[in-house]
Parts: structure tokens; sequence; C-alpha cells
């Protein structure tokens, strides 16, 4: 079975998985509260001759989506495994190899609606309050490129190292631990690494790669070892983990 005869069953749990339905409507909650905040400070008295800008806003809505991407990629790679429902997808889908990246080809597919949605909120929230109040509303598109492409490049490493660590691990509770220790704790501990090695383990290596050409092999270092290897492992035991 083809990894594309999974997918349309994979991306009907996007929508149909408790757990997942409720991980939208919180980050959207929390992004449009951080917009709802953002726009209360800017009509304060003294900002009235502030203008509004789209990248910030998108920047505003755009950063829960970010910080919760490695949630997304849990959620979506180990569900299953936590619920127990995976010895029955691997009883309808045998080739599990199939099932394997169906699940990943969904988690990136999602994580791509949800930073399509935060700009439309983004374009929407400023319009309404560019007409509501009589702010300016700026439109630079290279700011507006420039935030879109770090919340995509930030969010997809998140989502692609959280679905790496969930499938190596097939626990959704382990993984989310390791999820949020790792951009402050994990981070900071590999910057105290003597004669620079932290630097070719961290996220910032990827970041700065992609966004600003910084080293590229520190950057694929990086990436093996919070992507590539996770993932292999994870590949290698979704195969092998006996589920009866």
């Amino acid at each position: 079975m083809k990894a594309s005869r999974s997918f349309p069953a994979e991306f009907r749990k996007l929508f149909n998985t408790r757990a997942l339905r409720w991980f939208y409507v919180a980050v959207i909650a929390l992004s449009l509260a951080a917009c709802a905040a953002y726009l209360t400070l800017m009509l304060q008295p003294a900002m009235q001759t502030a203008q509004l800008a789209t990248a910030d806003l998108l920047q505003t809505l755009g950063e829960p989506v970010k910080i919760f991407s490695p949630l997304l990629g849990i959620l979506v790679m180990a569900g299953d495994w936590n619920s127990r429902d995976i010895s029955t997808v691997f009883l309808l889908k045998p080739k599990r190899r199939a099932v394997f990246f169906a699940k990943l080809a969904c988690a990136i597919l999602m994580e791509a609606l949800l930073l399509v949605v935060v700009l439309g909120l983004a374009l929407i929230a400023g319009w309404g309050a560019c007409f509501a109040t009589g702010l300016p509303l700026v439109n630079d598109q290279a700011a507006l490129l420039s935030v879109g492409a770090r919340l995509g490049v930030e969010g997809g490493f998140g989502l692609l190292a959280g679905a790496a660590i969930a499938s190596a691990l097939l626990n959704a509770i382990a993984a989310a631990v390791v999820a949020v220790l790792q951009p402050q704790v994990i981070e900071t501990a590999l910057g105290y690494l003597p004669n620079g090695l932290g630097s070719w383990l961290q996220q910032a290596s990827v970041t700065d790669a992609a966004l600003n050409g910084a080293d590229p092999a520190k950057a694929a270092t990086a990436a093996a070892f919070w992507i590539a290897i996770p993932l292999l492992i994870g590949f290698i035991r979704n195969q092998r983990r006996d589920v009866g």
C-alpha cells in the first residue's frame, strides 16, 4: 500500500481526533488573544502616533502556532500509539511505512494550513482595525515575507523535531516533555559545551542558515541530530514494534 493511499485516512484524523481539534481551538484562541492585546496596546493614547503593520500582526498571531508546532507533530505521529488505536490502523493498513510517511505528510500540511490561517487573520485584523480606528496600516511586503519565512522555518523545524522525537519514543507524553525542554533548557545547556560544540546541535544553527545564510554544516548537523536521526529511529521502531 502506497503512502498516497494512506494519506486520506490520516488526513481525516487531523479533524476527527478530539485531541487535535482541541489543539487547533487552543492555538487559534491564543493567537486571537495575542492579537487583541496587541491592538489594545496600539490604541492606547500614548501610541496614537503609531502605525499598524501587517507584519507585526502576523508575528503576533503566528507566534503561538510556531511555539506549539512540536506538539502538533507529536499528536499526529504518536496519537494512535497513546490511544492504543495503532493496532486497528495497522490491521486496516498493513504497510506500516505507508502509514508512517502519510502521518508525516499530514503533519507538515497541517502546519502550513495553520500558517495560512494566521496570515488571513492578520490581514483581516489589520484591515478591520484600520477601518474602525483610522490608524494607518502599513503593508510592507518585504517585512511580511521576512516574518512569514521566519515563522515557516522555525515552525517547520519545531514540527519536524516534534514528529521525529514522537516517532522515536512512540509516546506522546514523553515526546512532549522533550519538546518543552528543548527550546530553553536543552538549547541553553548545549551552549555551555566547550569549543562551540553546542552550536553544531542547536536549533538556532538551522534557522540562521535558512534565513541568514549561516554555516550550512552546523545546520545540517543540528537537523540530523533533532530530525533525521530520530526519524530514522522512529521509522525502524514503527516497522518492528509489536502492537499485539
